[in-house]
């Protein structure tokens, strides 16, 4: 690769991150930062009480696939709500980004 290429890259990708790179006319504007009212507004939970605010929510059942047919079964709609929230805490505590796909 060309260095004159390389520099043009490493200005266009990189220039935030080098503390060695002059700033550019486009680089002037200022980010935006939260304000404190901004952070006052939202509460944040620990994970334990996260998981069981979400420990009484119901798991809605799945639409049929084919309009008229009987829904699919969903087995863990059945599972105890002591026992939910005992998978629901090992899975955030083991993968906390499979823990926050599960929602999706």
């Amino acid at each position: 690769m060309d260095a004159a290429i390389d520099q043009k890259y490493r200005k266009k990708h990189f220039s935030g991150k080098s503390a060695h790179s002059q700033p550019t006319a486009t680089s002037t504007t200022e980010t935006a930062k939260p304000t404190k009212e901004q952070t006052d507004d939202v509460e944040i939970l620990p994970a334990p009480e996260m998981i069981m605010s979400f420990a009484n929510v119901p798991i809605p059942q799945a639409e049929p696939f084919i309009e008229g047919d009987p829904a699919p079964p969903c087995p863990i709609a059945k599972i105890p709500n002591e026992i939910l929230t005992e998978i629901l805490e090992h899975v955030a505590y083991m993968d906390p980004a499979s823990f926050g796909r599960m929602s999706l």
